[in-house]
């Protein structure tokens, strides 16, 4: 609306302008002129003018307070809405998008096996002694289970061993591999953890971005990228990336030297 007003106040000063020279230039020539009848024509012709002009600049007048007062409307407006804007832009919104990342990447136990090493002397040792484990338990007088190596009371006896062997057995299914780059902190990690599920970490240490993608089923699940805002924060955001392979056994990349 402001803009329309302008431009109309704009055509009339313009106008003004042409009438106020049309009024100097016909004062120049009755200045020169000698004859009567031309003189008095000349006078004419400048009243006329003089009057539109008069007339124009009343016009003008109202327009010039519409304009302020459509000003005076918009200003609270506009201050409101730059403040909002600030407001917003403070935010450092990376991504108008709400991502749900659960316990972080995921803190499922199965999701802890990143460091674990099948070939451990240590978990040898724990498989071996583990048929002669026998297990009890007792309840205490706060409610809560404690294991002990031998009887508590009125103990109740369990299977012995059972949970324990099932994860020593799960654990012996997962395998890792690693490669870094030390020029420039880049590093790779893939992790099979059965037969159905992988996981692939990917950081680029010259961009410092790190894709972390999930594999089930020989199918993508999920990828995430991670990366570090202005501010200082990492940023996880899901990859619409859909053309991502699982890894390999053992990856391409990977080399055992």
């Amino acid at each position: 609306m402001t803009l329309c007003i302008e431009s109309g106040l704009s055509d009339q000063k313009a106008t003004i302008s042409t009438l106020k020279s049309n009024i100097a230039f016909i004062k120049e020539r009755m200045r020169l002129e000698s004859n009567a009848d031309a003189y008095n024509a000349l006078v004419d012709r400048h009243n006329s003018l003089v009057t539109r002009c008069e007339q124009l600049l009343g016009v003008l007048n109202l327009d010039i307070d519409k304009y302020n007062t459509v000003i005076n409307e918009y200003e609270p407006s506009r201050k409101q809405l730059n403040q909002d804007i600030d407001e917003y832009n403070g935010l450092s919104i990376q991504r108008k998008s709400v991502i749900e990342i659960g316990g972080g990447i995921d803190l499922a136990p199965s999701k802890f096996a990143s460091h674990l090493n099948p070939a451990s002397p240590k978990l040898g040792e724990f498989t071996r002694i583990l048929p002669n484990i026998g297990r009890q338990w007792s309840v205490m007088g706060d409610g809560e289970r404690w294991i002990s190596s031998g009887n508590a009371g009125d103990a109740l006896p369990t299977e012995p061993g059972g949970e324990v062997s099932r994860i020593s057995q799960a654990a012996s299914q997962i395998k890792r591999w690693a490669s870094n780059d030390k020029s420039d902190g880049s590093w790779k990690e893939a992790i099979k953890l059965d037969e159905s599920r992988s996981q692939e970490m990917v950081y680029n240490g010259q961009k410092h971005e790190l894709h972390v993608a999930e594999f089930s089923s020989g199918q993508l699940a999920s990828l995430l990228v991670a990366h570090e805002d202005p501010n200082g924060r990492i940023v996880f955001q899901r990859s619409p990336r859909k053309n991502v392979l699982p890894p390999q056994d053992p990856p391409s990349w990977y080399s055992p030297n």
